[in-house]
């Protein structure tokens, strides 16, 4: 269990870092999020047999679904199923692959996680576009109404 752990702090360390200046504080309050979700997440998929990656994949979509109530815009919702994807993927790598406490997980390297990597790296950036946008569209009609 003690790699689960270590597991989640990188997983939130990973995932606090696109919030800058802010990561420490993000840090924080992403791990603490995590260990009262994730944890008893991967305790209930532990119990169930459920600790292959691609219950990892699922598990942290699941576990993201706490950010609805706060964001219900559509792109960030979508911004927060991929960083719970992240955090269950990076989590599930370093905490349970080749992991002898767990050893109902598979030894070889799941090639196949890759076939993630779009919707890993498009989902941020379709959210980070749309807050720009938003940004934008905002100061111009803040400056449309200053201006005679």
């Amino acid at each position: 269990m003690h790699r689960v752990h270590i597991g989640f702090a990188c997983a939130a360390l990973l995932t606090s870092l696109p919030f800058l200046g802010y990561a420490p504080v993000a840090f924080v309050i992403i791990y603490a999020v995590v260990l009262c979700v994730g944890l008893p997440l991967v305790l209930l998929c532990r119990r169930r047999g459920w600790l292959q990656w691609w219950h990892a994949a699922i598990a942290g979509v699941v576990g993201a679904s706490v950010c609805l109530p706060f964001r219900p815009e559509p792109s960030a919702i979508v911004y927060c199923f991929v960083m719970g994807q992240v955090l269950a993927l990076t989590t599930w790598w370093i905490g349970l692959f080749r992991n002898p406490a767990f050893p109902s997980v598979r030894s070889r390297p799941p090639w196949e996680m890759f076939l993630l990597l779009p919707i890993l790296v498009l989902g941020p950036l379709n959210y980070f576009d749309h807050a720009h946008d938003t940004r934008v569209r905002a100061s111009s009609e803040a400056y449309s109404t200053v201006t005679p």
